[in-house]
C-alpha cells in the first residue's frame, strides 16, 4: 500500500521517538561495547537495576579498592608499602565498589612484577574470601600486583569503555634488607633441591661445624673400678675400704668429692649424671667450659663442653639459626636465618642487624638433591646477594654439578658503621675444586689433600673439632696462618677465643 505524506511523517516520528528512548535508557551513545571475542558485551538483569544489557561509555563501572595495614596511598589507583624481607601483607579489596544498584561478584588477581632474583611463583597465596590474597616478599626487590573486579551485571573493571574510574586497583611493595649485614641466596631448580646458606665469623682454623653444645659436650666418666685396691687412686677417687672400691653413699656431696658429675643415686650409689651439668667452669673441673644448653636460655641448664661457647658458635646457619654472638642472651644483637627453603629456588636470608666488627664469611652449599636432577650438563646455578646497611653491594653467580659441595662466597671486614660494599672481597667464581674430576674432589673424607681440593667434603656429621688431627676443615685455610697449621697438623692455637 502506498503511503500518504502525513502516514509517513507520523510513521518517522515513532521510530525517531522509540529510538530516543533506547538511547536514553542505555546512557547515551547507541554504539554497543564488544567484548573479548568480539561481541556485544551483555550481562544478566538480577539485581532489577534495568541493566538492559549493552554497555556504553556512560556505563558505571565497578571500582576496585584496597585496604592495606601502614600502605599509603599514591593515587586514586595505587597503593605502596615498604617494607622487609620475609613479611607477610595482606591485601583486601571487599571494599570495591559496584554502582547502580551492582555488587561485586568476582576478583581476579596477578602478580605483575617481582624482584629479578625470585624465581619462584609462590608469592600469592588465596585467603579466607576470594576479596582476600596474602603476599609473601621473601626476595629483596620490588612487587606489584595488582586485581581488576567483575559486578552483578558481569562487566569487568578493565572494560574498554571504563575511562572514568580504576581499570584495576595497583599494589607495590618494595621489599629492603635489614640494617648490617644481610646475605640472600636463591638458585634455579626445584623438585625439592636443597641448597644452605651459611655466614661464618672469623677465628683462627675454624671448621664451620655443626654449632650447638649439645654436640660438643663432655659426657660424665663412667664409674669402672677394679675388683681389689689399694687407696682411692684405684677407685677413681672413691675410698678403698679394706680392700674394696666403696662407691656407697648418704648424699650427692659424697659422690662428688670424687667427680663433679656424679650423684648419690638410687640404692644410695654413686652413679654418673646423664649429662655434665654446671654452673660456672670451674665445675667443669679443668676439662671443658660451662654453656648454656640451648641457644639464648642462659637462664636454664648448663652443661660441661669442650669449647667455650663462643667458640661453639662459629656459623649461623639451618642448624644454628639464631646463634649468640654478641652479649651472651642477648636476642638483639645475633644473627638470624630469617628464611630456610628445603624444597628449591629458595630464598634463604640471613641477617645480622647488629655486628661485632670483625671478619664474617658468607657460603653456600649444595646440600640435597633427592631427584637426581643436578647434571654435568645441567649444572645447578645459585646466585647470592649480599647487602651493608640495607644497600644492594653486589650478587656473584656459580654453578654446582654435584650435592656436598661448598661454595665460599665473599667476606666480609665489619668495622661498624663506616664500613662499605668496597669491605667485601669475594672469594671464588664457584664452588671450589668443582672443576676437578671427582676423584680429585675428596671422596674419601679422611684424606688430608681434600683440604686442598674442596675443604668442606663430607664432613661426619656432629663433628666440631678444629683439632682433628685425620679430617682437618677449616674454612679459612685460605688465609695466611690457617693453611700452615692444617698443612702441618697443628691446628690448634695455644688458645681457643
Amino acid at each position: 500500500m502506498k503511503l500518504s505524506p502525513i502516514h509517513f511523517l507520523l510513521q518517522f516520528l515513532v521510530v525517531t521517538f522509540t529510538a530516543a528512548l533506547f538511547i536514553t535508557a542505555c546512557g547515551g551513545s547507541d554504539v554497543p561495547a564488544m567484548n573479548e571475542d568480539g561481541d556485544v558485551d551483555t550481562g544478566v538483569d538480577s539485581d532489577n537495576s534495568d541493566f538492559n544489557g549493552i554497555v556504553t561509555e556512560a556505563y558505571s563501572f565497578p571500582e576496585p579498592l584496597l585496604t592495606i595495614e601502614n600502605a599509603q596511598r599514591d593515587d586514586r589507583c595505587r597503593w605502596s608499602i615498604k617494607s622487609e624481607v620475609a613479611e607477610n601483607i595482606t591485601i583486601n579489596a571487599c571494599g570495591s565498589l559496584g554502582h547502580n544498584g551492582t555488587w561485586i561478584k568476582d576478583y581476579e588477581w596477578m602478580l605483575t612484577e617481582t624482584p629479578t632474583t625470585a624465581l619462584d611463583g609462590r608469592y600469592l597465596n588465596p585467603g579466607p574470601e576470594p576479596c582476600i590474597v596474602t603476599l609473601s616478599t621473601p626476595v629483596t626487590g620490588r612487587y606489584t600486583l595488582q586485581v581488576k573486579v567483575r559486578d552483578s551485571n558481569d562487566v569487568w573493571s578493565d572494560h574498554p569503555f571504563n575511562t572514568s574510574s580504576c581499570q584495576y586497583a595497583y599494589f607495590t611493595v618494595s621489599s629492603s634488607s635489614p640494617e648490617g649485614i644481610s646475605a640472600e641466596l636463591v638458585w634455579d631448580k626445584g623438585e625439592r633441591l636443597d641448597m644452605d646458606l651459611f655466614l661464618v665469623r672469623y677465628r683462627p682454623c675454624g671448621t664451620m661445624g655443626y654449632s650447638t653444645p649439645l654436640q660438643d659436650i663432655i659426657s660424665p666418666p663412667a664409674i669402672t673400678l677394679p675388683d681389689t685396691c689399694t687407696d682411692s687412686s684405684d677407685c677413681m677417687g672413691l675410698p678403698c675400704v679394706a680392700g674394696y672400691c666403696n662407691t656407697s653413699c648418704m648424699s650427692t656431696q659424697d659422690c662428688q668429692q670424687a667427680h663433679p658429675a656424679w650423684y648419690c643415686g638410687p640404692g644410695n650409689v654413686c652413679q654418673p649424671l646423664p649429662k655434665w651439668y654446671c654452673k660456672e667452669d670451674s665445675d667443669c673441673a679443668g676439662e671443658g667450659y660451662c654453656s648454656p644448653r640451648n641457644p639464648l636460655q642462659c637462664e636454664e641448664e648448663h652443661i660441661c663442653t669442650r669449647h667455650p661457647y663462643e667458640a661453639i658458635s662459629d656459623s649461623c646457619s639451618y642448624n644454628n639459626a639464631a646463634p649468640d654472638w654478641g652479649e651472651m642472651c642477648d636476642t638483639t644483637d645475633n644473627p638470624r636465618l630469617l628464611i630456610d627453603d628445603i624444597d628449591g629456588f629458595g630464598p634463604e636470608h640471613i641477617s645480622y642487624p647488629q655486628p661485632v666488627d670483625g671478619l664474617y664469611r658468607v657460603v653456600a652449599r649444595v646440600y640435597n638433591d633427592p631427584n637426581e636432577i643436578i647434571t654435568t650438563p645441567q649444572p645447578l646455578q645459585a646466585w647470592v646477594t649480599i647487602f651493608l646497611h640495607g644497600q644492594k653491594c653486589g650478587q656473584w653467580s656459580a654453578r654446582f654439578a654435584r650435592t656436598s659441595t661448598y661454595w665460599k662466597v665473599a667476606d666480609i671486614q665489619w668495622d661498624g658503621m663506616s664500613t662499605s660494599c668496597t669491605d667485601i672481597k669475594p672469594i671464588a667464581p664457584q664452588p671450589e675444586g668443582a672443576h676437578l674430576s671427582p676423584e680429585l674432589q675428596c671422596e674419601n673424607p679422611e684424606d688430608r689433600g681434600c683440604a686442598w681440593g674442596n675443604p668442606f667434603r663430607a664432613i661426619p656429621a656432629g663433628l666440631f673439632d678444629p683439632c682433628h688431627q685425620q679430617i682437618p676443615r677449616s674454612i679459612w685455610c685460605d688465609y695466611e696462618g690457617d693453611s700452615d697449621c692444617i698443612a702441618n697438623g697443628d691446628c690448634c692455637p695455644v688458645a681457643l677465643p
